[in-house]
Parts: structure tokens; C-alpha cells; sequence
């Protein structure tokens, strides 16, 4: 396979604009039940690995402020368990992040040695590709999707 991490950061009058990609494409992913017998794919199909995920990043940071989007992304894959053989969509979901270090604005008291970050994943709740032909139930493929949809943290820490 491949692995590809591209990160760039510009200062400018507004503040750093930080951009990244984190790409991992696999070629192949084979086993081979006895070491005589002929190797089967282990890509592509449901409850496998997919040969292409991509993480892409834009943020801004000045000061004690900074905030990244993240946009995620999983090719689509075959799916041999309907009827004719179909295909599972490709998905794609949105991160935020907003972050605040006290620390960052040069003086005493309660905020230096504070950060806050409030971070959204999956934020427009996009719903993982439907997988009719689950055998539990579950009508996800859990090896490359959430069922969870948009999920909210808050993380507040102190430092003295």
C-alpha cells in the first residue's frame, strides 16, 4: 500500500492557515488459509479493508483561538453478500474543531494553564451507506462505517 501525509502552514495577516491530506491507499490485502493453497483478496468487500481513505484538513489558528474542519472519506466496495452483487456507496462526513489555550494570551490568572476544545464529528450527521444483507441485523458495515452520527465533545483542562 500507500501512505501519503501532506501538511503545509502559512502565516498570514489573519493568522496560520494550516492544510493537510492524509491518504492510504492499499493495493492489495491477501491471505492464504494453508501456505500451499491460493491467496483471496482481503479488499474492497464488506467487513474488509477498502483500498482508499482519506483524511483533508483546513484550520486557522491566531493567538489562543484555532479551528479545523476535517473532511473524511471511504471509497466504495463491493458487497457479495445480495443478489446480484451490488456495491456499498462511498462515504464522506465533516469534523469541526474549535480550540481555546489561555496560556496563548500572555498573563496570569485563572485562563493560563486553561484550554477548551469543543469538537463535532460527523457534523452534518450523515448516515453510514446502508447494508441490507447484514447477517446480524445491523444494517451498516461496522469494518468501515459508525452507526452514531454527529457526536459532540467538550474538553476542558487545567494546568498550575
Amino acid at each position: 500500500g500507500l501512505d501519503l501525509r501532506i501538511d503545509t502552514d502559512f502565516e498570514t495577516d489573519i493568522g496560520n492557515l494550516i492544510f493537510g491530506l492524509n491518504l492510504t491507499y492499499t493495493f492489495e490485502h491477501e491471505r492464504r488459509v494453508t501456505p500451499v493453497s491460493p491467496p483471496f483478496s482481503l479488499l474492497n468487500e464488506v467487513g474488509k479493508p477498502v483500498d482508499t481513505r482519506a483524511r483533508a484538513q483546513a484550520g486557522w489558528r491566531r493567538g489562543a483561538f484555532s479551528t479545523f474542519i476535517f473532511v473524511n472519506y471511504v471509497d466504495d466496495y463491493a458487497n457479495p453478500f445480495s443478489d446480484p452483487p451490488s456495491r456499498i456507496d462511498s462515504w464522506t462526513t465533516v469534523d469541526l474543531t474549535l480550540r481555546f489555550d489561555g496560556s496563548q494570551l500572555g498573563r496570569g490568572g485563572f485562563l493560563n494553564g486553561l484550554r477548551a476544545t469543543l469538537s463535532i464529528q460527523n457534523l452534518f450527521d450523515s448516515d453510514p451507506p446502508v447494508f441490507r444483507d447484514s447477517l446480524i441485523g445491523v444494517r451498516y458495515d461496522s469494518a468501515n462505517a459508525s452507526p452514531f452520527g454527529r457526536y459532540i465533545s467538550l474538553r476542558l483542562t487545567k494546568r498550575w
